[in-house]
């Protein structure tokens, strides 16, 4: 099966893990929140939406619930990435989820609500700082 990744957000984050992810598949898409966002994943060249992902028709519409196979919530607002995390996973059971989360609480509301798995970018950037120091 080809896999389908959507992308929510236009962050430096999400900028980061475009530019690894868009070799490693046919199907990568950017939905961008800001009118900002959209501009810098236009001019990147990346196919994108510009929508509000908390409204179950535009999940629907950028394909949840159908041939999305990876779905990528890493905006900067844990409220926001657990919402849509939960919205996205009753539409689809088995969509591959990886949210972003600030601290280890929200990691572990976001897995109660249905992630697949949870990133931390502050974490994994604190310790890679230290074994560079160490």
């Amino acid at each position: 099966m080809d896999r389908k990744i959507v992308i929510y957000d236009y962050s430096p984050s999400a900028r980061e893990l475009v530019k690894n992810l868009k070799f490693s598949t046919d199907s990568l898409i950017v939905v961008a929140r800001t009118r900002e966002e959209y501009e810098a994943a236009h001019e990147d060249g990346l196919e994108l939406f510009f929508a509000d992902l908390s409204d179950d028709k535009n999940l629907r519409d950028i394909g949840i619930g159908d041939d999305v196979t990876d779905f990528f919530c890493v905006t900067d607002d844990d409220d926001l990435n657990l919402f849509i995390t939960l919205s996205a996973r009753a539409i689809d059971k088995n969509l591959n989820i990886l949210a972003k989360a600030s601290d280890a609480n929200s990691k572990k509301k976001l897995m109660l609500a249905g992630a697949s798995e949870t990133i931390d970018f502050n974490e994994i950037g604190a310790t890679r700082a230290f074994h560079l120091l160490t």
